[in-house]
């Protein structure tokens, strides 16, 4: 039986997904940039776990996991009282892109939004 997942989720606090889906954690996006997010994933070949993170909902030991979970980290640099976390996230290049506000120069992987992220990867 094949059991392979066929669409894509969006994950809020204090849920977890086991599935082996290319896998993404957003943090602080606006709910414009997560319903465009949504309307690409319903329509998009790939499948992916995109765990989503803001700031007011205080559940850091989540987001925690989610990262370590993620192949990828998007983070909006809009400045919030996580600002301090999200810059030390954003300044690594690896596996972490970032848009926003802020610039790092020791960090390529800027991009415009969210979607953006998404479009790259199914091309």
């Amino acid at each position: 039986m094949d059991t392979t997942n066929e669409f894509s989720n969006i994950i809020t606090p204090p849920d977890f997904v086991a599935s082996r889906e290319h896998t993404v954690t957003l943090i602080d996006p606006e709910m414009g940039e997560i319903e465009d997010l949504a309307l690409l994933l319903k329509t998009s070949k790939d499948t992916f776990n995109v765990y989503v993170y803001r700031s007011e909902m205080n559940e850091e030991d989540w987001l925690q996991e989610v990262i370590a979970k993620s192949s990828s980290v998007i983070v909006n640099t809009v400045n919030n009282d996580m600002s301090h976390y999200k810059d030390l996230l954003a300044a690594k290049n690896q596996n972490v892109w970032y848009y926003g506000p802020k610039n790092f120069l020791m960090n390529r992987n800027r991009i415009e939004k969210p979607i953006d992220y998404f479009v790259a990867y199914s091309q």
